[in-house]
């Protein structure tokens, strides 16, 4: 796999998302977010997305995120939400992704897509703060066009 990402860049990207997240869910720490999904509202949730994270998006991509979040759902489809996907198998074994598996995969879906590389960090920290926030399952069902056997 080619890394999009310097060692010193996954280092400082991991920090803004800890941060980010840390922002949006106050006090409450990251580790007990994603084992107990519930602590946070579901109702509203994908008409409500993060607002600082929506902001990034727009101002990159000239989208709608939600837009822009179903485009990416479906380019990340086998990696994040196919049972065989990497960051899918890791989300259901520890309950919780690495900050730098979350950067490297997105990274590279995002140049696949064909995003310009200067709007990737962003893009890849938005996106990783928005997946780890509302969790990989919800993210999923709402924008990785789940497949009916699911």
């Amino acid at each position: 796999m080619s890394k999009i990402f310097t060692t010193e860049q996954i280092d400082r990207l991991s920090q803004e998302i800890d941060t980010q997240l840390q922002e949006l869910n106050g006090q409450t720490n990251r580790e007990s977010l994603q084992k107990d999904p519930s602590m946070f509202p579901i109702s509203g949730l994908f008409n409500d997305l993060p607002e600082k994270q929506s902001r990034a998006i727009e101002k990159v991509t000239k989208e709608r995120p939600e837009s822009f979040l179903r485009r990416f759902g479906t380019a990340a489809k086998k990696d994040l939400c196919e049972e065989d996907g990497v960051l899918n198998q890791q989300w259901k074994k520890w309950g919780d992704l690495s900050n730098e598996d979350v950067l490297e995969r997105f990274g590279i879906i995002l140049v696949a897509m064909g995003i310009p590389v200067a709007a990737v960090e962003t893009l890849a920290v938005s996106l990783a703060v928005i997946v780890l926030h509302l969790t990989v399952k919800t993210f999923c069902e709402e924008y990785g066009e789940k497949s009916e056997e699911a």
